[in-house]
């Protein structure tokens, strides 16, 4: 395809939801966009089209580094950095970070917290504000860093708009970070542009309100429009009247007026009132995290306990993330605890082939893992360059598996192991957990994780009695073994990456014919092999996506509105259908947590016999 080539002279690489570049933070996927991802094709081509993407231009990787002022609990670091839009350098923003002392973040998870008070601020005046604000406790909860930002004129405008949007959230990354709350090379802050959060006082509360708060705050990328909207805003003593963010912006409002207040109202579609603490939580009762609280502000500045109540009720409480083109797809999501669910969280290592390999295993804890051989396991790889945390949040594995009573194990880094690595952590994982039943092993994943799930069912089809990759492309086909794998596979129908059979790239490296189809496509032709079923080769006119005929098409719905799921069923020679190929509307190269119920519901029914052979049932 002419767009990966474009990519690949670009030497950029893909993960889960976003395109990873030394000046873009990993997003959710989230950006996904692996996350960010949370990405979408630009415009709205059809999956099947094929058009030209310019490299993109990547600035060089320098620093992020400044004068530090050590103070009782952290560390404040002042920083400038140039603001470069369309490679036109348009000045310098300043800002001063305080990182606590001895802070570990992890970036899927870890808030990005930036201040813009009603003038400039000093170091000085940093301490001063942290303490007075209570945003020192809340960062050192939180394990993240947080960001005063000062105007890059006299007050603030459109050049601090620029300033946010082209060089404050390029700053951040979902790397593992360190104790300096930076990533190994020095160039980043962690945290995740899913959940930014701005905290501002005056004439900086009027400049969130008329240019961050907005649905419009967005960059082109090489081939989609990245969204850094903030998840949530905190304004006090604002002095403007109007406000307007057709997406939903949860927000605090302290000192606002009455005409701001119904701005807020209309733009969230609230129907619900309750008090809170130090205010009134107004919510919409369709999507609760549509909300936003007002408080009683008796004086200037920030107010110590209505931080800490808007945090605790609103804004720790929601994140964002970009699924498709449409606007209201870019959605609000909850941020997860885990043991409010009663799922317990723990992060292991082991050292597999000299070097250590890492791992998130989620358990219901209302599971009995005493008894043998009694519970599924699943296995969730995230795209290349995020993070296992970021895959578990994003395809909400966790939850699905608190519903259905099974494991679940996100691998890190998944991306620098081979899948005989992977078969080596599962002895592991069944030598600690005999509870873990044998023939009830399964492998999802995304883009990069979904290449890998494809490597452990078509190399190892013994040991899983099912695979669900999604939004697969370049797949290293390995020598084809006589064994059936149920595959649930699924890509999105606005995906800009080579994710459906009739495109170069996916699954061989096949060029383009004079026709503009595939000459051919191993991947499809393996798994019909093994799966026993004839392969009638791409015909657009059976079908565009997918060139073929199915046995049977279904639709569902996900929790999202916006996204529709249509399953295509391919039935196998002994009469039973063990692939499924599946698209989801209105989805860019993102995790969605829609696809992730819907393979369950489909891998559920099979399991793997000690013989190799697979037993499905009712």
């Amino acid at each position: 395809m002419k767009r990966l080539e474009a990519f690949k002279k670009a030497g950029v690489f893909l993960m889960a939801g976003v395109i990873a570049c030394s000046s873009l933070p990993v997003n959710a996927e989230g950006a996904d966009m692996e996350t960010a991802g949370e990405t979408a094709e630009a415009g709205t081509e059809d999956a099947g089209e094929n058009q030209e993407a310019e490299a993109p231009q990547i600035p060089e990787v320098t620093p992020l580094e400044g004068e530090k002022t050590e103070t009782a609990s952290g560390v404040l670091e002042k920083i400038s950095r140039d603001v470069v839009v369309e490679e036109e350098n348009r000045g310098q923003v300043e800002f001063i970070v305080y990182t606590p002392a001895g802070i570990r973040p992890v970036g899927p998870g870890t808030p990005v917290i930036m201040v813009y008070g009603d003038s400039a601020v000093t170091v000085r005046d940093v301490e001063s504000v942290l303490e007075s604000s209570g945003l020192d406790d809340i960062a050192k909860e939180e394990n993240c860093s947080v960001v005063f930002v000062n105007p890059v004129g006299d007050t603030w405008g459109e050049a601090d708009a620029e300033a946010y949007l082209y060089s404050l959230v390029d700053i951040f990354s979902e790397d593992t970070g360190s104790g300096t709350g930076k990533n190994a090379a020095g160039d980043k802050l962690i945290g995740t542009s899913q959940r930014i959060y701005v905290i501002a006082e005056g004439k900086g509360a009027d400049f969130t309100a008329q240019y961050l708060a907005k649905e419009t705050m967005k960059k082109f990328f090489v081939f989609t429009d990245f969204h850094y909207v903030p998840a949530g805003i905190m304004l006090f003593n604002p002095s403007v009247q109007e406000a307007s963010c057709s997406i939903g912006m949860p927000a605090v409002i302290g000192g606002g007026s009455t005409e701001l207040v119904g701005a807020f109202k209309e733009m969230n579609s609230t129907d619900t009132e309750e008090p809170v603490d130090k205010g009134t939580l107004y919510t919409n009762s369709g999507s609760r995290l549509k909300n936003f609280m007002v408080a009683d502000v008796s004086s200037e500045g920030f107010d110590k306990d209505i931080i800490r109540s808007g945090w605790d009720n609103v804004l720790s409480k929601v994140r964002r993330q970009l699924s498709g083109i449409a606007e209201e797809s870019y959605e609000l999501l909850p941020v997860y605890d885990y043991t409010e669910y009663g799922i317990q969280v723990n992060i292991e290592t082991a050292d597999i082939n000299g070097k250590p390999m890492e791992w998130y295993e989620y358990i219901p804890e209302d599971i009995d893992m005493s008894a043998e051989g009694s519970v599924p396991l699943v296995f969730t790889f995230h795209g290349g360059g995020n993070h296992a945390e970021y895959q578990a949040i994003a395809s909400e594995w966790p939850l699905v598996g608190k519903e259905n009573g099974f494991m679940v194990v996100a691998v890190n880094q998944h991306v620098e192991r081979t899948a005989e690595e992977i078969v080596e952590l599962l002895k592991i994982l069944e030598n600690n957990y005999p509870a873990i039943d044998k023939t009830r092993v399964y492998a999802s994943g995304f883009s990069m994780g979904s290449i890998k799930s494809f490597e452990l069912g078509l190399q190892y089809p013994e040991l899983f009695a099912g695979i669900a990759p999604m939004d697969a492309s370049g797949v290293q086909l390995p020598e084809m073994k006589d064994s059936i794998i149920p595959v649930y596979y699924l890509a999105g129908i606005d995906d800009g990456l080579p994710v459906f059979p009739h495109q170069a790239g996916f699954g061989h490296e096949d060029e383009l014919t004079e026709t503009g189809e595939v000459e051919a496509d191993f991947l499809i032709q393996r798994l019909f092999a093994m799966n026993k079923i004839e392969y009638p080769g791409y015909d657009a006119k059976a079908d565009p996506v997918w060139g073929m005929e199915f046995s049977e098409t279904i639709e569902k719905a996900t929790a999202n509105p916006v996204h529709t799921i249509t399953e295509n069923y391919m039935a196998s020679q002994d009469g039973n259908t063990y692939t499924v190929f599946a698209t989801m509307s209105n989805q860019a190269h993102a995790v969605l947590a829609g696809s992730s119920y819907a393979a369950w519901d489909f891998l559920k029914q099979f399991s793997r016999n000690e013989d190799g052979s697979i037993t499905v049932s009712e």
